[in-house]
């Protein structure tokens, strides 16, 4: 079965992946998203180099589509903003 591709209305890369190709047990069942480094960062209210400095990092992949072209998966860039958040100074003093 082979990955069928499409844009959303962001112009957002969209795409299954193959059934095959996931590992038992794996929740990546759901459809990944991948769009540009401008785009994400105009969402997020950041600059776009940050993002390459992610991927340069290692903490994203970047998904080179040919030489003018990267596209980032956007459920691997909320995944490192959710693992960066702090809790707030409350919590972190064990109050409540």
């Amino acid at each position: 079965m082979a990955s069928g591709h499409a844009r959303d209305h962001r112009g957002a890369m969209t795409t299954k992946p193959k059934i095959n190709s996931l590992r038992a047990g794996s929740s990546d069942f759901t459809e990944r998203k991948f769009s540009k480094a401008r785009s994400i960062a105009d969402r997020l209210g950041i600059c776009q180099r940050t993002i390459f400095r992610w991927a340069d990092a290692g903490k994203i992949t970047r998904h080179k589509i040919n030489a003018r072209v990267v596209l980032f998966d956007e459920n691997e860039i909320a995944c490192l903003l959710d693992r960066a958040r702090i809790a707030p100074r409350r919590q972190l003093n064990g109050l409540s």
